[in-house]
């Protein structure tokens, strides 16, 4: 019995060199295809960029970076911006994301702005892809763990859990990882027309008219004109959250003592971090969230009052998406928000 132990011990010891080996073969961003075009075409590039964001596909599809320069270089700002928000990218994806890049890419970096999401739960559809799984490592499991015992649900445990150890062990990941030791190749669809990482949907629809990704990307968009009254809902649903204070009770320290730190390590690197709301499905423990950090941190461009343009359907592709011309607006509210905190 004590030898198939020690047996057993040894093939574990092995399997888990093997896997720590191929990891340390790839780059951190391996299991994000959007993510990897993004920071590749950037590290060929990063000497033309002072100013990035990070975020999801709200970020990737209503930051037009080339916009954005225009209006701050008419208010005597510097800026030169690259957008490397990717789909179906959330928190804390994010935070691992920039963490990383930090460490290896910052060189040159002023300014980050990052878009300020809840700590995402993982659903059952997801659960065992390689792209939910491939960025859980100890440090954003622990972080995983400790947020949600502080915001008290438990039902997320389990599932973060099982893809840690799947994460661990590169269950199912194996060939796709050594797919990806000859690098990454830049797909041109994820940087825009304008090379910048800006891409609206309306432009994908145009640019890739007749593929699988353009006719769900259409279905998408007649779904949400017929169901235009789910706008208005969420309009009233936005206007409830922003009745609260900083003093919320459900906060999640756990999650302020990491934007806390990633202000820190950003100064730390000369780069003045900015968070920005975008999700028009925002709740009371997220804009409690933002209303924690420091003025000159943190923007917020959904409110029902002030940003009343997000609730016109006629400026959306869905009901998680500005169109085009919605998000030319939501790129001139930013960059007068940013100029509003600038010497704060």
């Amino acid at each position: 019995m004590k030898k198939f132990l020690n047996r057993c011990l040894i093939f574990l010891l092995v399997i888990i060199i093997i896997n720590t080996a191929l990891r340390v073969l790839v780059p951190y961003y391996w299991g994000n295809t959007g993510f990897a075009s993004k920071v590749s075409y950037y590290q060929e590039n990063k000497a033309s960029y002072n100013t990035l964001f990070f975020g999801s596909s709200r970020t990737y599809r209503q930051v037009d970076a080339g916009l954005l320069d225009q209006i701050l270089m008419d208010s005597g700002f510097n800026a030169s911006t690259f957008n490397m928000g990717a789909q179906a990218t959330f928190n804390p994806q994010v935070y691992y994301l920039y963490e990383n890049f930090l460490e290896e890419d910052a060189t040159g970096v002023e300014t980050v702005f990052m878009e300020l999401m809840e700590v995402d739960e993982i659903p059952e559809q997801i659960l065992h892809t390689t792209r939910n799984k491939y960025w859980i490592d100890i440090s954003y499991y622990w972080f995983s763990l400790q947020h949600f015992f502080n915001v008290r649900e438990w039902d997320e445990i389990w599932n973060y859990t099982v893809t840690f150890f799947e994460n661990f062990f590169n269950a199912n990941q194996v060939m796709e990882i050594i797919n990806s030791l000859g690098g990454v190749d830049v797909e041109d669809k994820y940087l825009g027309q304008a090379q910048d990482g800006f891409l609206p949907i309306d432009e994908e629809v145009r640019r890739f008219s007749g593929t699988e990704e353009a006719r769900d990307l259409e279905l998408r968009h007649e779904r949400f004109k017929e169901q235009a009254e789910n706008l208005e809902n969420r309009r009233k649903d936005l206007i409830s959250a922003f009745d609260v204070t900083k003093d919320y009770p459900y906060i999640s320290q756990v999650h302020l003592n990491k934007l806390d730190a990633l202000i820190r390590n950003s100064e730390a690197k000369g780069i003045r971090l900015i968070f920005f709301i975008a999700d028009t499905k925002a709740n009371k423990r997220l804009i409690a969230t933002w209303l924690n950090l420091p003025e000159a941190n943190r923007i917020e461009l959904i409110s029902p009052e002030t940003s009343s343009y997000n609730f016109n359907s006629e400026l959306r592709w869905d009901l998680g998406h500005l169109n085009e011309k919605g998000a030319i607006l939501f790129t001139r509210q930013l960059a007068d928000k940013y100029v509003r905190i600038s010497d704060k």
